[in-house]
């Protein structure tokens, strides 16, 4: 579930630039029926443009960044997931054998795994 967090922000990113393309169209005046005179000034014109340009630019990033850090995110879990092994490997099943040796000749408190804390075994 925590793999579809990219996915919606992109989405919102992409609903984003909908509404300020809407905005914008809309602020758009048609022009004069009779004269057929352009009321949409130049400055206007490159007002929106601007305003547009700048929407999709940093959609376009946060797009990117968005896909980079969701890319590292599933490579993670996949990892962490990976990492768990059912079966003891030859490391750690020397490490146990000599820990549990170690235990019966100096009578020490008993650490099985590298990986646990020293509480789990107390």
């Amino acid at each position: 579930m925590k793999n579809i967090i990219p996915v919606v922000m992109a989405g919102v990113i992409g609903i984003y630039g909908l509404i300020v393309s809407v905005i914008l169209s809309e602020a758009i005046p048609s022009p004069l029926q009779q004269s057929r005179i352009n009321v949409y000034s130049i400055y206007t014109a490159m007002a929106h443009l601007a305003a547009g340009l700048c929407c999709g630019i940093s959609g376009l990033a946060a797009g990117g960044c968005i896909g980079i850090v969701g890319d590292m995110g599933i490579r993670a879990v996949g990892y962490r997931s990976s990492n768990i092994t059912i079966f003891y490997s030859t490391t750690e099943y020397e490490h146990d054998t000599n820990a549990v040796k170690q235990q019966q000749q100096e009578n020490t408190p008993l650490k099985l795994a590298p990986w646990g804390s020293e509480k789990d075994h107390n």
